[in-house]
């Protein structure tokens, strides 16, 4: 209601959704758009199981060689 300079909230978010339109927020992303997500974002997030299966054999290969590395030297 300040940058408005009113005291009344109807008129503070009509004078807020001009600013938008207008493209004025230049301090907001988007300049106060939203933006709606995409449709296929779950999609984007799965795994197949015979990529989890490679991840996991991939980190503990990594993990037995480094475990069998790091054992104290005979001196």
């Amino acid at each position: 209601m300040e940058p408005a300079q009113t005291t009344q909230q109807k008129s503070a978010e009509g004078h807020c959704d001009y600013l938008a339109q207008q493209k004025r927020l230049k301090g907001v992303k988007n300049f106060g758009h939203s933006v709606k997500a995409q449709a296929t974002e779950s999609k984007r997030g799965q795994i197949a199981v015979k990529q989890q299966l490679r991840w996991h054999a991939t980190v503990e290969e990594a993990l037995d060689f480094q475990r069998k590395m790091n054992q104290p030297s005979d001196k």
